[in-house]
């Protein structure tokens, strides 16, 4: 009220100067004055609330200069005409696939008053906007005019505007502005700078939306819900902006030219002959070396795969290295005839269900999942994984017969009845209902208790089952299995952790196949109620299976403790996240004998994962979904400091058990 009170004092001042007064999408409000135009910034929900409360509107949500976007992703936008669906195609570029998370859950940030209809709303134009944390003088040039000719154009030509031959007609303006002198040729200073390196730098592109200012960690506890910290962001007011990632373009138009070549088939050593050249460059350039390296090597696998090694993992190569991303490799696995080709949108007709609006889940690190229209949850088993998909399902099936669905979601059976659909191509694809929810990486000090009495409720309800289950992955959980891979897989530049592996692989005991498990306890694997401190579903029982029920302990504590997807540094143990955690668990799980056993599991869980993950970058990143190559590597560097971390803690831990274990 005292808001609305507010602008209606500055829209009145401003009227008896003679001027019209607009303000942010937030000074909505049914006391606003409607000659007041507002400006929509929280995407096209916000043009249309203004609209049908009859104020004049101008367009900023799809023109934010400053995200890094492509140019065809604001071209797309009519201020006038756009709707959701062509909103919803954002999350659904390409380019801006490693920043889907933030999209979605800044799709969810703005909330519109209801507000008596009106008439008269008009859409008066666009607006494009560039925030200028990352901008200075230098730089302005070549933010502004890689993408404002489209936007322009859009501009002045409305829904009529031609989508046909956009590239070519920006490539035309350029030239333009650079033979006026407004805007240099593209990338000449660079090319003038590191001549040697132009075929990897003319590839790249920096990462989208907001990860620059946020860094990896901020955008973690952004889109998992934990909201802002006061942690040190990336940039400062004096951070300087003289990087290769500060002066490439928004968007790689040699990349535009290579996808194109190798989509209608054209010869492709124009472009891997430097591809591969580059990397051996960068050598003599040791100041950009950290920089570089990763994305450097991407390129050069890319290279590999245009010229015909199927062995490459072409879909890990695209990114983010850093702050870039390397566009060429989504393009190209995108055009890939090797791939799958059934779609979400084909398979969902087992189901009678049309899938208006479908965007990729980029949760866990098996199989692929996607969002149907907010109510479902569409899921492809990893058959590289799951050999037998029909047993897994009937373990599933046996699993929510005996738990009775209070926290365990069936899958959707098909029109036909069956349990899961089929495609053309072999692949295993179900279904489930979609549960409004919280899920996190990094589990909130607050929810640490909830969600260890939800897991060791789960095991309490499992200790009668009776029914036999059926092995899904050979040799889960069996430490010595693991260690026999790992000792068989090929050698591999990895630094210190395959001796640091070697000489703490003799301390762990194997734990004893006693009861049904759920066998991935991780806190990513609970959903909780979007608005108390409760869990409501626990998901992801395909490793459902007979076991130590320590392992599933020592699995949830290690993943409250694991960095963001494992790959992040893992956090220090402190006993003020260990105690509540603990306390939930058992006080649903009952007290244990053996209280050693049940501290040692953090540190077995943790470093049989090391193991795992280790193998699988020495294997080529055949199990694991992995964003770039490294990724397994690097998780296998974290796990590992992690059961470090909880061996020197275990008498603690085992001291906590006891003390709060139920009498």
């Amino acid at each position: 009220r005292d808001c609305t009170r507010f602008h209606q004092h500055v829209v009145e001042t401003l009227r008896r100067l003679g001027k019209r007064a607009i303000g942010w999408d937030e000074c909505l409000h049914e006391g606003l004055p409607q000659d007041t135009a507002i400006q929509a910034w929280r995407g096209i929900e916000a043009r249309d609330a203004a609209l049908r409360a009859g104020h004049d509107c101008v367009v900023s949500a799809p023109y934010y200069l400053d995200l890094f976007y492509p140019a065809d992703v604001h071209f797309a936008f009519d201020p006038a005409t756009a709707t959701k669906t062509d909103e919803q195609g954002i999350a659904d570029h390409p380019r801006l696939a490693h920043v889907r998370e933030g999209l979605t859950w800044m799709s969810g940030f703005g909330e519109f008053p209801r507000l008596p209809e009106r008439a008269g709303g008009r859409v008066l134009g666009g607006e494009a906007c560039l925030w200028s944390e990352l901008v200075t003088d230098e730089l302005l040039d070549v933010r502004l005019w890689s993408r404002m000719p489209a936007v322009a154009e859009r501009f002045w030509n409305g829904r009529e505007c031609p989508t046909g031959g956009l590239y070519e007609r920006i490539a035309t303006t350029r030239d333009s502005l650079a033979g006026l002198g407004i805007l240099p040729t593209d990338a000449a200073t660079l090319s003038r700078s590191y001549p040697d390196l132009m075929p990897l730098i003319e590839m790249l592109e920096p990462v989208k939306w907001y990860l620059r200012l946020l860094g990896v960690g901020e955008y973690q506890r952004r889109v998992s819900g934990l909201g802002g910290s006061s942690e040190q962001r990336p940039y400062t007011t004096t951070t300087p902006l003289d990087r290769i990632v500060d002066r490439i373009p928004p968007e790689s138009l040699a990349t535009r030219r290579a996808a194109t070549d190798y989509a209608e088939g054209m010869p492709m050593d124009r472009w891997t002959a430097p591809w591969r050249d580059q990397r051996a460059a960068l050598e003599q350039h040791p100041d950009l070396l950290g920089e570089l390296r990763d994305v450097s090597d991407a390129l050069l696998r890319v290279a590999d795969f245009v010229d015909g090694d199927t062995t490459v993992e072409i879909r890990t190569l695209g990114g983010p290295f850093g702050e870039y991303v390397l566009p060429i490799a989504d393009a190209v696995a995108n055009h890939d005839p090797g791939l799958p080709t059934t779609r979400p949108q084909d398979v969902l007709q087992d189901w009678d269900v049309t899938g208006d609006a479908i965007r990729a889940i980029n949760a866990g690190h098996i199989n692929d999942t996607y969002l149907v229209d907010d109510r479902y949850v569409l899921q492809r088993l990893n058959r590289s994984v799951f050999r037998d998909p029909p047993a897994l399902m009937r373990n599933l099936a046996k699993a929510i017969a005996h738990e009775g669905g209070d926290r365990l979601l069936a899958p959707i059976p098909t029109a036909r009845g069956l349990p899961y659909g089929v495609d053309s191509n072999g692949e295993i694809w179900r279904l489930f209902p979609h549960l409004p929810s919280r899920n996190f990486q990094t589990l909130p000090d607050e929810l640490l208790a909830c969600a260890g009495q939800a897991f060791g409720g789960f095991l309490a309800a499992f200790a009668d089952f009776a029914g036999e289950l059926e092995e899904v992955i050979e040799g889960f959980h069996d430490l010595a299995f693991y260690l026999t891979r790992l000792d068989a897989a090929p050698a591999g530049n990895v630094g210190a952790t395959l001796d640091e592996i070697n000489e703490h692989r003799a301390q762990f005991r194997p734990g004893e196949a006693q009861r049904v498990i759920h066998g991935d306890c991780k806190v990513n694997n609970l959903l909780f109620h979007p608005t108390r401190d409760a869990v409501t579903a626990i998901i992801d029982l395909d490793t459902l299976m007979l076991g130590d029920p320590a392992w599933d302990f020592g699995d949830l504590v290690r993943s409250a403790f694991a960095g963001s997807e494992e790959t992040e540094p893992s956090g220090e143990f402190s006993r003020s996240r260990f105690e509540p955690l603990s306390k939930g668990f058992f006080s649903a799980f009952g007290p244990v004998d053996d209280v050693d056993r049940y501290a040692a599991a953090p540190a077995y869980m943790s470093f049989m994962l090391s193991v795992r993950f280790l193998t699988d970058h020495l294997e080529g990143d055949v199990y694991f979904k992995v964003d770039r190559r490294g990724d397994n590597l690097a998780r296998a560097r974290s796990q590992l400091d992690l059961a470090k971390r909880f061996m020197l803690a275990g008498p603690e831990m085992a001291g906590i058990i006891d003390d709060i274990q139920p009498s």
